[in-house]
């Protein structure tokens, strides 16, 4: 997604909402953060990588890398730097305590090859934590309820428009979540853990607040796609109406730490 996209920051702050509790949580069992030296990469709204600056204290840094860094908060413990991590990286450098990427990796065709980058640049010690989705796919295992059936037929077609013709065309790997561990190990990191977390979200909350960001800044890609102008309306309707119910997309968390 375009950082400078008017919808962006709405993206930003409901994916706050719904992730950073559980990525907080696990980030304080993983370690003490105090003095340490991290990247968030593909920081976005940069929600973690604020926290992170908080914990690092006097002695540590925190580097907030993106392709548009420019809604990335100041703070004096936190250098936002703009980065491609498919290309040359300014970091490389360095060695680090902490690198976390969430969301990043699924929509990158050289995933793999980029997580064993991001290994290598581990301090001893050091930790990575790479976070996605594994979305869904079925009507039936994504609507609970809905407040009609024609809603839930509406709904359906959306999601399967934007699952095949915006992610799958654009690249996305909606199983790399599940993949995530396995990658990790053949990069040599050891006390690899994955936890995964998901909920309902219903219609108003955070989490159909993200599905109508995403919706508004993919729009040309659906009406490309075959959708209508009138269709997406009902949709982002729908989207606000307590009556629907959906299965939130299983969030996977995966850490491991470099060799001392």
């Amino acid at each position: 997604m375009n950082n400078k996209d008017g919808h962006s920051p709405a993206h930003h702050a409901a994916l706050a909402e719904l992730l950073d509790p559980v990525t907080i949580a696990r980030l304080s069992e993983l370690g003490d953060w105090k003095s340490a030296t991290c990247v968030d990469v593909g920081a976005g709204g940069g929600s973690i990588a604020m926290w992170l600056a908080d914990q690092v204290g006097d002695d540590g840094r925190v580097f907030a890398t993106d392709m548009d860094p420019d809604q990335i908060p100041h703070h004096r413990r936190l250098l936002r730097v703009q980065h491609d991590i498919r290309g040359d990286d300014p970091l490389a450098g360095g060695l680090y305590d902490l690198i976390i990427a969430r969301l990043v990796l699924s929509h990158l065709p050289d995933r793999e090859a980029i997580l064993h980058r991001l290994a290598n640049r581990l301090a001893a010690g050091g930790t990575l934590v790479v976070a996605d989705w594994a979305t869904l796919r079925d009507r039936e295992e994504t609507i609970v309820a809905a407040p009609s059936e024609e809603a839930a037929d509406l709904y359906a077609t959306y999601q399967r428009t934007v699952g095949k013709d915006v992610f799958d065309a654009a690249g996305t790997d909606r199983n790399w979540a599940r993949r995530i561990h396995p990658v990790m190990l053949t990069a040599g990191l050891t006390e690899v853990e994955t936890r995964v977390s998901a909920e309902y979200w219903t219609g108003g909350g955070a989490g159909t607040r993200f599905v109508a960001a995403v919706l508004q800044q993919v729009r040309p890609r659906l009406l490309a796609a075959g959708m209508t102008d009138l269709q997406l309306h009902k949709t982002l309707a729908i989207l606000d109406d307590p009556g629907l119910v959906i299965h939130g997309h299983p969030f996977y968390i995966t850490s491991g730490r470099r060799p001392e």
